[in-house]
């Protein structure tokens, strides 16, 4: 077992807060046609950055390791500088997940001088392409945004999510990514909307193109049926176990993906709500999931209870984007 492998599941094991997700505001410059924020999400009362800074000093007392700052855009924060500096004086490893578009040389500088580790950017094709999918000319703004990261030495990744609108685009997202020699994370999960709605999902590939999507990258999977998802603790996500999440009004949750609210930092405590809440004892109550007992799929099956929580309204529902998934992931094994 390596060392990462092995944080995970110590601090699973212990629930230790070793991953955590600041989104520091709903604000966005961006329209982005697949965004799980509501568009009528209110954006007044964002936590102070005094707040901020008490919730980072008490996941640090907690043992938590990783921090992602993100939104909306967090660079609409006129204090991202100032917390990510913070954090970094509090020994996390620091990632800023932003759309990019914003960045000029004097932000960027901050972001150096601050000690950011790595910052995140998602792009979704050339141009044309891209401005589509965030409704707004932003592309070479991007681009920029990239090389200037990389001239101060910053780590960067690109990420893509593949969509109907621009599943044609990956070999230009990779080759991007190849010439500029950066990361590149794809994923194809578009998920709903916090409030519920689904109308994001027409956006999603069809079962075919994911799976020849997949088979082309040669993507294999071995799994151990005498352990992996049966009916017990690795069922189960890290949602709430080594994973949390603070929205920019101070609600807990267990995951960015799972509007579960845990409680509030304006009431209480970090420490008070991530030791004392009943969510662990509801996903632990493995006689709930009859759906999942009985499914055909189950072995092949990474469930995301964020997903299934919002499509179903219930933690031991099912998603359709999870099922459709676990079809994929058997179709491939199956071959």
């Amino acid at each position: 077992m390596n060392i990462t492998s092995h944080l995970q599941k110590i601090s699973f094991e212990n629930r230790i807060p070793l991953y955590s997700i600041f989104e520091l505001t709903y604000r966005c410059n961006l329209k982005c046609l697949h965004c799980y924020i509501p568009p009528q999400k209110k954006y007044k009362q964002e936590i102070t950055t005094s707040v901020v800074k008490k919730i980072i000093n008490e996941i640090a007392s907690l043992g938590g390791l990783y921090l992602v700052f993100t939104g909306g855009e967090p660079l609409l924060r006129k204090d991202i500088f100032e917390l990510v500096e913070y954090a970094k004086k509090k020994n996390f490893v620091v990632i800023l997940f932003t759309n990019g578009s914003l960045m000029n040389k004097n932000s960027v500088e901050n972001l150096a001088v601050s000690g950011v580790d790595s910052v995140e950017i998602s792009i979704y094709g050339r141009e044309h392409i891209h401005n589509k999918f965030v409704q707004r000319q932003v592309f070479n703004n991007v681009i920029e945004s990239i090389y200037l990261l990389k001239q101060y030495r910053i780590d960067v990744c690109l990420k893509t999510l593949l969509t109907k609108l621009n599943y044609t685009e990956f070999e230009f997202i990779k080759n991007l990514a190849r010439n500029l020699n950066i990361r590149l994370k794809v994923d194809f999960v578009v998920t709903p909307r916090n409030d519920g709605s689904v109308d994001v999902l027409r956006y999603t590939l069809d079962e075919n193109r994911i799976y020849k999507f997949l088979s082309n990258q040669g993507v294999r999977l071995t799994y151990d049926r005498n352990f992996k998802n049966v009916m017990g603790e690795n069922f189960l996500c890290s949602a709430g176990f080594n994973l949390v999440c603070v929205s920019p009004v101070g609600d807990v949750y267990p995951c960015i993906q799972l509007p579960y609210k845990l409680g509030n930092v304006k009431k209480k405590s970090f420490v008070n709500i991530w030791r004392n809440n009943d969510f662990i004892a509801k996903v632990k109550n493995f006689e709930k999931y009859h759906r999942c007992s009985k499914c055909r799929h189950i072995f092949y099956c990474s469930r995301c209870i964020g997903l299934c929580y919002i499509e179903s309204g219930s933690l031991y529902g099912c998603s359709y984007t999870v099922l459709k998934l676990s079809q994929i992931w058997r179709r491939i094994t199956s071959n």
